[in-house]
């Protein structure tokens, strides 16, 4: 069974000018301010009061100075019980769920790691790297400098208020548009943490439902990953509300991609608000090994749906319009925008 130990308390973080190295960072003892984690540099320099509120007149301008520094986080971490038993573990993950967004991650003195993309989570492979007592430390380049660098090599495209955005992967509206203003983002802004694993674990679940009389045909897409080179034989459970729905051996290599087909007699579909209910199954994944050890779980609240695009000849040309669960459903929407320029502000309450 895999275990966790978050890393997202004694943080610290300080701008420096593009180029300063590592060695130089791990020497610096003044200047460090108290970072939250999860969280951005713009959220620590305010509580610091070295920022005024950006978004008062046009105070935002009073900012500017934040996205050309090379902003470096760092933390240090006992791992006493956490080692004690990863020990008999055999791999260990440092997991960063979003990094935002040009970041190097050093380990001990090491360099573990790169980053560019600030809507994915990160896992890098620390196995022989983790000690009982450790420094981390994250470099986050001036996004706006690297954004130039590879605009320079590419075909030019044009993009409102900062071309170069278009480039990076990472929240656009942050550089600036008509409702909101220009605060590029940088920093930790999701979790971290350490994890360690057993002989296989789970990467990731994925769910699609088809539609057929009164059941549902349930695809469920999962990736495994093993700690060892040699093939493994794993055990998958499936449960649905509690019940047992599936179980089905499955071989395991270094990374490798399953699909497990499960039926459900009569189920209680999801639909779009007005439409019907919004029902939620309880979807369980257990993963065992061969002596029957349990690895991993994955758990997730699923809606079994059909949604079809319909686009069929008319007398005006063709159709386009969705049907869910075979009801035509008049779609509505509107430009829903994010509730704060720093996205880890925003509560569940706010939401």
């Amino acid at each position: 069974m895999k275990i966790v130990e978050e890393l997202n308390k004694e943080w610290q973080v300080q701008g420096f000018s593009k180029g300063v190295k590592l060695e130089e960072v791990k020497q610096i003892k003044e200047g460090w301010i108290a970072a939250q984690v999860p969280g951005v540099v713009h959220l620590d320099l305010l509580r610091e009061q070295k920022l005024i509120d950006p978004f008062y007149g046009l105070q935002e301008k009073d900012a500017y100075w934040v996205e050309k520094k090379e902003w470096w986080y760092k933390t240090e971490f006992s791992l006493n019980e956490f080692n004690s038993q990863r020990k008999r573990r055999k791999k260990v993950e440092l997991v960063f769920e979003g990094l935002d967004t040009f970041a190097s991650i050093y380990l001990n003195g090491e360099k573990v790691g790169e980053a560019d993309n600030m809507f994915i989570p990160w896992r890098f492979d620390v196995t022989d790297k983790i000690r009982e007592k450790n420094i981390l430390l994250i470099k986050f380049s001036s996004a706006i400098s690297v954004l130039k660098e590879i605009q320079a090599k590419e075909k030019p495209l044009k993009a409102a208020e900062e071309p170069t955005r278009v480039y990076g992967r990472k929240a656009q509206y942050s550089f600036g548009w008509d409702w909101g203003p220009r605060l590029p983002g940088v920093g930790v802004w999701r979790k971290v943490y350490i994890c360690s694993y057993d002989d296989m674990y789970i990467d990731w679940v994925g769910v699609e439902s088809n539609l057929s009389k009164e059941k549902a045909e349930v695809k469920v897409d999962m990736e495994v990953s093993s700690s060892i080179d040699e093939e493994q034989v794993g055990k998958v459970l499936i449960y649905l509300d509690k019940k047992r729905v599936k179980e089905q051996n499955i071989e395991i290599e270094s990374s490798s991609k399953h699909t497990l087909h499960l039926e459900i007699e009569k189920p209680i579909l999801w639909y779009p608000k007005g439409y019907g209910s919004q029902h939620l199954y309880r979807l369980k994944v257990k993963l065992f090994n061969e002596k029957e050890e349990l690895m991993d779980i994955f758990e997730e609240r699923i809606g079994i749906r059909e949604v079809q695009l319909v686009q069929e000849k008319d007398e005006e040309g063709e159709s386009f319009y969705f049907k869910v669960n075979g009801i035509p459903v008049f779609c509505k929407g509107a430009n829903w925008i994010p509730a704060d320029s720093f996205l880890p502000r925003i509560s569940k309450e706010k939401y």
